[in-house]
């Protein structure tokens, strides 16, 4: 095609077309420059495709600069920002003048692609000008702040940014500090003590975040002020945290017994004192990998403690309480067992205290536990109880296995649960007899569902020929006929909340991918979020080891042969007697196809597909139909 011919398609209505006829053009060289000169001066979109094409000249076409530049003070404000773009792309340091002039721009397009062009081509010469346009209507615009501080981080000295410490604009001092974050720069402390509270806390996360090391210290010698942003306290605390050593153990542990200060800053300085010894490379804060380096004394903290942890026992704040127990249990100091006694018989106490409280007695192995487990486990509170049975293999094995004799005989399911549990944490003759005796209970029916799993399991993992002779006897024992009877067990008794986290986390199998539950999810398949208000747990269960044994309605994909050799397929929306209505998966693209057009018609596998459940260990699969069951 002409240059002519191609101009005009520069206006045509698809984008696609605008775009092919665009590249042509600058494809032709220099003759398509009078044809992108024209383009500029008109009022639709050809002439911001003319603006990028005099870009894609410049190389071949020095002329076409010198258009680009005559640009700049045009009428159309759209037309100057994609020129301030184009001439920062091109990357000539002769037209920094030109640019920093366009950060006056009344349209606050320009300004952002000319601050954006700046970065490229500016210099220390430009500086004033982008601290003028910082202080002017950047001040309401994150875009245009963001866009503006980029480029000082490019064009401006550490030294000159560290300065505006003392300016007068929180604007600057703002663009100042994440300018400085952009480089790791440690002059970003001077803005420390800054006295606006957000420029603070955008200092203390670029030290921390980024981080800047070099500045660490500084962070963690910072005094937390009175009513200070949680962002600026919990990065002064991890601070003190990562660098370790005595003075700033002691600054956690005054933090946590200041009264003043927020009770979550309080327990986030006990916990990190819990984490002194990190077990692996992950940040205590962040959580993202940053391996401390360094030994760190554990001792010190156990010598700093011994003497406070009695005043942060009797703390009003629930929290930390909560937080100095688990102290208590980290560092084993069985100093306290009197004043956690004292606090397990609190009745007013939260049942997840009090299992807390009672989990660290165990550990410190606190005289009179046995009493205090048996008080747990007929305490009203069910979060209480139900730890409690989990407990019950730190008694003596004696005692241990006569009181899971009775949780599994008159319990709940999760009594009896954890009473399995107990037997297999208990090796000894008489809890194998106890346990073939229950396997006894299985094979004669008389266990429940939800119990069948933990039971099978404990027993695979005794060696006796007893107990092998009794899982053979149990499997040969599943029906023949009935499809779901390797995984009958996985009905009953799962965890619905380790239910969700494996329908959100466990990659393999990619439930959230494609479902939404919970609150979030995709949309290739049907929503999980009230599906138990309309089945019941076998469907929900036979949906996942047979996902093609029967479809969600709207769900169903087909393959239809057409009158004119044609196919067409996706997921059938609706169907009537005139026509079949299917949805392209995974967009809204519907195609009506009128049913005297249809000549075959074959249903095709689900997307779900076929071997999840070898995927998932049982107690998993049980997990997750325990979450969708919970789905109402």
């Amino acid at each position: 095609r002409s240059p002519r011919e191609l101009g005009r398609l520069l206006s045509h209505a698809d984008i696609r077309v605008r775009m092919e006829a665009q590249w042509a053009l600058a494809a032709k060289g220099a003759e398509s420059l009078p044809v992108f000169d024209i383009a500029t001066r008109s009022n639709g979109l050809e002439r911001l495709h003319a603006v990028w094409g005099l870009g894609q000249l410049v190389p071949t076409a020095p002329k076409s600069l010198e258009l680009l530049r005559g640009l700049t003070r045009a009428k159309d404000s759209e037309v100057r920002a994609q020129v301030a773009k184009m001439l920062g792309e091109r990357g000539n340091v002769s037209d920094a003048e030109s640019l920093k002039r366009m950060l006056g721009d009344p349209n606050p397009r320009v300004t952002f692609f000319a601050a954006q062009a700046l970065r490229r081509v500016g210099s220390v010469k430009e500086v004033d000008a982008v601290l003028h346009a910082l202080r002017g209507k950047a001040a309401s615009d994150p875009f245009l702040r963001h866009a503006l501080a980029t480029t000082l981080s490019v064009i401006a000295p550490a030294s000159n940014l560290e300065s505006l410490a003392r300016d007068p604009s929180q604007q600057i001092r703002l663009a100042a500090v994440l300018a400085l974050r952009r480089n790791s720069s440690e002059g970003v402390a001077a803005f420390l003590g800054d006295k606006d509270d957000c420029v603070r806390v955008e200092a203390a996360r670029a030290i921390y975040d980024q981080p800047v090391e070099a500045s660490l210290a500084a962070l963690a010698e910072l005094m937390v002020p009175p009513g200070a942003p949680a962002g600026l306290e919990k990065r002064i605390q991890a601070a003190r945290y990562r660098l370790g050593g005595q003075s700033n153990a002691e600054r956690l542990l005054n933090a946590a017994l200041d009264p003043m200060a927020s009770e979550t800053s309080r327990v986030q300085a006990l916990t990190l004192l819990r984490q002194w010894q990190p077990q692996d490379g992950r940040d205590a804060f962040l959580g993202r990998w940053w391996p401390v380096t360094g030994e760190r004394d554990g001792a010190a903290v156990t010598t700093l403690l011994r003497s406070k942890l009695a005043v942060l026992l009797e703390d009003q704040a629930p929290g930390v309480v909560d937080a100095a127990v688990e102290l208590a249990g980290t560092y084993m100091d069985a100093s306290c067992s009197s004043k956690l006694r004292v606090l397990f018989s609190d009745t007013t106490r939260s049942g997840a205290s009090r299992a807390l409280i009672l989990n660290v007695l165990s550990k410190l192995k606190t005289e009179g536990f046995s009493e205090l487990l048996h008080a747990a486990l007929k305490d009203k509170n069910k979060e209480l109880s139900s730890s409690a049975a989990k407990l019950v293999a730190k008694l003596p094995a004696t005692e241990a296995l006569e009181l899971s004799a009775r949780m599994f005989d008159s319990g709940s399911v999760g009594d009896a649960q954890s009473a399995v549990q107990t037997l297999v944490q208990i090796k000894n003759a008489k809890a194998d007899a106890l346990l073939e005796e229950w396997m006894g209970k299985l094979l004669s029916g008389n266990v429940a569902p939800g119990v069948q799993l933990d039971l099978l399991e404990a027993a695979s993992k005794r060696a006796t020929a007893v107990m092998k002779a009794k899982i053979k006897e149990f499997e040969g024992s599943r029906r023949s006929d009935d499809a779901l009877a390797p995984w009958r067990e996985c009905l009953e008794g799962g965890d619905a909340k380790n239910g969700l986290v494996l329908f959100r986390e466990k990659d393999e199998v990619g439930c959230y991918r494609c479902h939404k539950a919970a609150g979030g999810g995709g949309d290739v398949g049907p929503a999980m979020d009230k599906i138990a208000s309309k089945h019941d747990r076998e469907y929900l269960l036979r949906s996942i080891v047979f996902p093609n044994a029967e479809y969600a309605v709207g769900y169903e994909t087909v393959l239809l042969k057409l009158s004119d050799n044609s196919m067409a397929a996706g997921m059938l929306a609706k169907e009537d007697d005139k026509q079949v209505e299917l949805l392209t998966p995974g967009t809204t693209q519907r195609q009506r196809i009128p049913k005297h057009k249809i000549t075959g018609r074959d249903r095709l596998p689900s997307p779900m597909p076929e071997g999840l459940a070898q995927l998932l260990t049982k107690r998993e699969l049980r997990d997750i139909v325990a979450f969708l069951a919970s789905q109402r």
